[in-house]
């Protein structure tokens, strides 16, 4: 049944779907665009920043200028291979990444002669250090791993698989089957254990947390125990 749900245009899970598959292909498009540099050395300085002696063509040096300003608050990852998706190998995959988490750092300083770039590394990440030679290319690690997570959570309400079943039909719209039974009191023993004198408002609170079949929101400023309910 979900399946019929999702393949139709106005499906908020199908939305989801396209919206996810256009920002990965923004992001990896972006990647592609940007390339990979070359790069022969690497040296690390006093204060933890590592510059890196690129490889590059004198006739390309105005090409690479170009690429390395157009650079503003990326991060650039170090790698003996350029990942498949950046070179735009399709369905070859990059399942062999991730394995070793890889240097990864913030753009610096740049020169086009003699070309070089300066990345500095975060300071969980300060003891690594990155191949002595190979590739910087745009870091997809991070987006890859949230991409991930967010198609993974898609794949878990759409097939009812999640810790929370109706959450799907919930979503669309679709009428869900209530919980039958008597109602729930919201003051028991357990509950006098963390609320020993409860006022009005957090025994309505407990009551519709409790008996509620779905989703219940619980507002309230801070400090009157929304964490404890």
């Amino acid at each position: 049944e979900m399946d019929a749900i999702v393949a139709q245009a106005d499906s908020y899970l199908s939305l989801w779907r396209e919206y996810n598959e256009r920002e990965r292909a923004i992001i990896v498009g972006r990647a592609r665009e940007f390339g990979w540099l070359s790069y022969t050395s690497r040296t690390q300085g006093n204060d933890g920043q590592w510059r890196f002696q690129l490889s590059v063509d004198k006739a390309a040096q105005g090409d690479l200028l170009k690429r390395l300003q157009a650079l503003d608050g990326d991060q650039l990852e170090a790698g003996t291979e350029v990942p498949a998706s950046i070179q735009g190998v399709e369905g070859a995959g990059d399942e062999g990444r991730g394995v070793r988490r890889p240097f990864v750092g913030q753009v610096g300083s740049r020169t086009a002669n003699p070309p070089s770039l300066v990345l500095h590394p975060a300071s969980e990440d300060e003891a690594r250090e990155p191949p002595e030679k190979g590739f910087l290319f745009l870091s997809l690690g991070g987006d890859e791993t949230r991409l991930k997570r967010r198609t993974a959570a898609w794949e878990r309400i759409r097939g009812c698989t999640g810790e929370m079943p109706q959450l799907g039909p919930l979503i669309e719209g679709q009428a869900v089957p209530e919980r039958r039974g008597g109602t729930l009191k919201p003051l028991t023993r357990a509950v006098r254990d963390v609320f020993p004198d409860p006022n009005a408002a957090q025994i309505e609170a407990l009551r519709v947390a409790l008996n509620t079949p779905d989703i219940a929101l619980i507002q309230g400023p801070p400090g009157p125990g929304k964490t404890r309910v």
